[in-house]
């Protein structure tokens, strides 16, 4: 499948929620997208400035997701949108065993991990959150943003 456009994003936007403050201009935006074209490490392209009434963007706050169990960051040098995910870096492979916890790492992908406890009973964390994994195809999505810019 091929990697995601900024084409691919359709961008919505109300009259009534755009607003322009001294130089700086701020709207609410509906992102969307369908599945099918694949995510690409380094994020979705955004679809241009002109695209929220803008001549740059300065930043992107997703406000509303879509409660897919991702948490979306927008990175303003490449202007694109990273997708994050809990994740698990595994240094080898390692042979299965009976206390195989089942884990998504990326969409689609289902695997198994051993999580040995060697510590006291408690919570613990799987560390921080990872960029989805290169080639996945991310489910149809609608975001809410707000975007701030010139």
């Amino acid at each position: 499948m091929a990697d995601f456009l900024s084409t691919d994003v359709a961008v919505t936007l109300n009259a009534r929620d755009r607003n322009i403050l001294g130089k700086v201009r701020m709207c609410y935006a509906k992102l969307a997208w369908t599945g099918g074209p694949t995510y690409h490490v380094g994020g979705i392209p955004m679809p241009t400035a002109a695209r929220f009434g803008m001549n740059s963007v300065d930043a992107l706050m997703v406000y509303d997701s879509c409660g897919d169990g991702f948490v979306y960051k927008y990175d303003k040098t490449n202007h694109t949108l990273k997708i994050l995910a809990q994740g698990v870096t595994l240094s080898t492979a390692s042979a299965g065993s009976e206390t195989d916890m089942p884990v998504t790492p990326a969409v689609g992908a289902a695997t198994a991990i051993s999580l040995t406890c060697v510590a006291a009973a408690g919570t613990y964390g799987l560390g921080p959150l990872k960029e989805l994994i290169e080639d996945e195809a991310p489910a149809s999505t609608t975001l809410y943003v707000q975007v701030w810019g010139r």
